[in-house]
């Protein structure tokens, strides 16, 4: 057999096409169709990190999209893989051109690498967590369990109204979900139960024919009511009050410094937060990522519920 005719090997294809698509088609003589796949695998990653990464668009029509296009690159994964094996099953020997050279498989796994660094992928990196106390009552209750994207903050900082997954203290002392409210340089303070970010007191509004949470769910056998509030910027989302009177309504004013967040939870009653000394200021390296939705809850109809 001539030196410059080779055997393609299918499993060898295949395993190209798993380390970078398309590589698997090069490898078997094939450089349109190697490069269109390499093109189509970046595009539809790149969108789906858009949908990750922009707070903005985390709607059900979003979060629906983004489901389907990551099922779909999924397939198209597997079919570049078995595309590969097959081809190198029907091509069998190939006579070398000068890009079926192992240097110039490596130049192309770079350049893939390179373009993943470029579009940073970090947003859709995730984490999940189940919750077991009530301080996010109603937002997140006891069972439900929670994924993280624990890459949100990586580009920029939390907003205003994020619910997030924060440690406390280094070494940890424990996972905390709250709802960050106050940004480094904000004056935070809770005065008869209504919270006040630079003097400016959030709206709130009562929603009495809302579903009382159980006594599990919030620490408490009285009737709660539950609020929709709306804080500076427009940020609205449900909290749930027992009472206006507690030590817990009626705080000092926060100086929020700088590198940190204030965060409290949704059961503004029953919440250890940083309203609390033995918590306090959230540093931002403390962050462990932003809640995105349930994706498992003991109450089913709580399945795929996005976290406003």
């Amino acid at each position: 057999m001539p030196d410059a005719v080779k055997n393609r090997r299918p499993v060898g294809a295949a395993v190209l096409s798993v380390i970078t698509p398309g590589l698997g088609q090069l490898y078997n003589g094939m450089p349109r169709r190697a490069m269109a796949f390499l093109i189509i695998a970046f595009l539809s990653i790149a969108v789906l990190n858009a949908i990750a990464s922009s707070v903005s668009i985390w709607s059900s029509a979003a979060f629906i999209v983004g489901g389907i296009l990551a099922i779909l690159t999924i397939c198209f994964y597997l079919f570049v893989i078995i595309d590969a094996y097959r081809g190198a099953v029907r091509v069998g020997q190939l006579e070398l051109r000068r890009y079926n050279r192992w240097y110039v498989y490596l130049l192309v796994i770079a350049i893939a690498g390179g373009l993943h660094t470029a579009i940073d992928f970090s947003p859709i990196d995730g984490h999940a967590y189940s919750i077991p106390s009530a301080s996010m009552v109603p937002t997140l209750v006891p069972g439900d369990r929670i994924f993280v994207s624990t890459g949100a903050y990586r580009k920029g900082p939390p907003e205003r109204g994020d619910v997030v997954v924060h440690v406390l203290g280094n070494p940890s002392r424990g996972t905390y979900v709250k709802r960050v409210v106050g940004l480094p340089g904000d004056r935070i303070q809770i005065r008869d139960g209504i919270l006040r970010i630079n003097d400016a007191p959030a709206l709130r509004e009562p929603l009495e024919d809302a579903p009382q949470p159980g006594s599990s769910q919030t620490r408490s056998r009285e009737p709660g009511t539950q609020y929709v509030e709306t804080i500076t910027g427009g940020r609205q989302y449900r909290i749930i009050e027992f009472g206006d009177t507690s030590r817990l309504d009626n705080t000092q004013e926060f100086l929020v410094p700088e590198g940190h967040y204030f965060a409290i939870g949704d059961n503004r009653d029953n919440s250890n937060d940083s309203r609390h000394p033995n918590v306090g200021f959230i540093p931002r390296e403390n962050l462990r990522g932003r809640v995105l939705y349930v994706y498992w809850a003991d109450d089913w109809s709580r399945i795929g519920a996005l976290v406003e």
